[in-house]
């Protein structure tokens, strides 16, 4: 389940004819001063909000396509259509400014965090924040080169193009998240597109999918793979919950059962490595058996990550959208009793098909009988013992579930 993306809290309603108070902080060292600033620059905003010309500071993301973005911040301008002050001054500033009644923080004097962040599993605290009435995600670190690698990643993988459209937005990075905070200043901070919730927690509120949307989804993530191996990279953390949900705009309401309109996005490309490289990170229950064959024996950093790795990565969510059931006990974290049940079923498995076997699928068989019998050869098909059995992404995007209609 990953904690990233929590439920919105509600926002207070903002009087903006006298001063709100500001929010409590549990950081005595912010005191009111940014929140302050912003109200002051809300009412500048209203009542010089006839001049052609405002400025702001940030880096929009279409300026990603240049790598100095990491390390500078460039003022731009932009311009708005003139109008008349007396007619503006009676209603809201231009920018809603709404932040939560409990704030941890402001980030880069702009994204206001919420309370009770969530932990990754590479130690980063997951923010649910405000950027006036938007919603965003900061993900928080002291390993600034871990989140400056994800952003870097992030721009290498996410072209002009389709690409775009895969994976959630960067906002911002940002190497001191606030240099006048004690708490923040010696933490990093990436800003990111809030998606409604992760594929994960959705299968599990809302069962497997099936049909059409089963195959919409499933390619949409093998789209997602498909970007990262065309930048010549291995993701290696291809699960559920680094997809999140997004909604089409008419569905915005409609929150409480499954979407009928799903639509996925790929997150957290922190640990994505060249091929041949060492892994940063992985999951034991979405490692492949040649990998965690290596982990029992402690040789794991010696071995180059390959696009096999995610494919097998991939067999295993794709079953997971299938049945609506992990394949491994949900309770079974520890990473050695993993490999060593997997181990077990990769020796029986290339002993019972001459060393052509796939991981055994009877686990769920009362569910699994009743999936697509496509779906099901595709998922075989990734899931084979031996790497070089596997399909590249190229060859699981021609494979006959996504070729042919669903219904």
């Amino acid at each position: 389940n990953n904690p990233a993306f929590i439920t919105p809290q509600k926002q207070p309603q903002q009087d903006y004819n006298s001063q709100p108070s500001a929010p409590q902080t549990k950081n005595d060292a912010y005191d009111t001063t940014s929140y302050e600033r912003q109200y002051q620059q809300n009412a500048a905003n209203a009542a010089s909000h006839h001049d052609s010309t405002h400025t702001y500071w940030g880096q929009p993301p279409s300026s990603y396509s240049n790598p100095s973005y990491m390390s500078e911040q460039t003022l731009h301008t932009f311009t708005q259509p003139q109008m008349d002050p007396a007619s503006y001054m009676n209603e809201p500033p231009a920018f809603d400014f709404a932040p939560p009644e409990e704030s941890d923080g402001v980030v880069g004097e702009r994204f206001v965090l919420g309370t009770n962040p969530q932990q990754s599993s590479g130690k980063s605290s997951i923010y649910e924040a405000w950027d006036g009435d938007s919603q965003v995600i900061v993900k928080l670190s002291r390993n600034q080169g871990a989140l400056e690698r994800e952003a870097q990643n992030y721009q290498h993988i996410v072209k002009e193009g389709e690409a775009e459209e895969l994976f959630v937005e960067v906002h911002d990075f940002l190497e001191q998240a606030d240099p006048s905070c004690e708490q923040l200043k010696d933490q990093a901070a990436l800003v990111m597109e809030k998606g409604e919730q992760d594929l994960q927690t959705y299968i599990r509120a809302h069962g497997r999918l099936e049909g059409r949307q089963l195959q919409k989804v499933a390619h949409s993530a093998a789209q997602c793979v498909a970007a990262v191996h065309a930048s010549n990279m291995v993701w290696t953390e291809i699960k559920g919950a680094n997809f999140v949900v997004s909604l089409d705009e008419g569905e915005q309401q409609q929150q409480d059962g499954p979407y009928d309109n799903l639509n996925v996005k790929g997150i957290d490309l922190e640990a994505a490595v060249q091929p041949q490289e060492s892994y940063i990170d992985f999951t034991p229950k979405t490692a492949p058996p040649e990998f965690l064959n290596e982990f029992l024996c402690g040789r794991e950093k010696q071995m180059g990550m390959d696009p096999s790795f995610d494919i097998w990565s991939l067999g295993l969510l794709l079953y997971k959208m299938a049945t609506g059931k992990q394949y491994y006990n949900p309770d079974v974290q520890d990473g050695i009793a993993i490999a060593m049940e997997l181990k077990t079923a990769a020796a029986a498995a290339q002993m019972d098909a001459d060393g052509q076997g796939s991981l055994d699928m009877n686990k769920h068989s009362d569910i699994y009988e009743t999936v697509d019998p496509d779906m099901k050869d595709l998922i075989n098909h990734c899931l084979a013992i031996d790497p070089t059995l596997r399909p590249s992404i190229e060859q699981v995007l021609q494979h006959p579930f996504f070729t042919h209609p669903r219904y």
